[in-house]
């Protein structure tokens, strides 16, 4: 039997756990894969007040910089393919040659538009 991951919100920079979860199933097979971080009001405020803070930085950024990040994530996702996949294999319950063909490379292509469609902006 394999451990069953637990994913907590991501908040100002780290992972932070919450009160309660949620199961997360496999579709296909109905074996619970994941706990799934169950948020909060208190939680969806912590998320809110971290993006405020964050965001004066960010609005500063240029686009090619915006741009680079975008491409950073896009790399960072091709690199752990096989990763990806089999994780939304399971929780759609679709075959592994989907997500690996389809699914994954699309979200690979999905920053990868709109990292070069920010740098077309009149603001670079």
């Amino acid at each position: 039997m394999t451990s069953i991951q637990r994913v907590n919100n991501f908040i100002d920079g780290k992972f932070v756990p919450t009160e309660s979860y949620l199961d997360s199933f496999n579709p296909s097979t109905e074996e619970v894969i994941a706990h799934i971080a169950d948020s909060s009001p208190e939680d969806a405020n912590q998320a809110i007040e971290a993006a405020r803070k964050a965001f004066p930085a960010w609005s500063r950024q240029t686009a090619t910089k915006r741009a680079y990040y975008l491409n950073k994530i896009a790399d960072l996702i091709q690199e752990r393919l096989e990763d990806f996949a089999r994780a939304e294999s399971l929780d759609q319950g679709k075959p592994l040659s989907l997500a690996r063909t389809l699914e994954i490379p699309r979200a690979v292509e999905n920053f990868r538009f709109f990292a070069q469609a920010i740098t077309q902006s009149r603001e670079r």
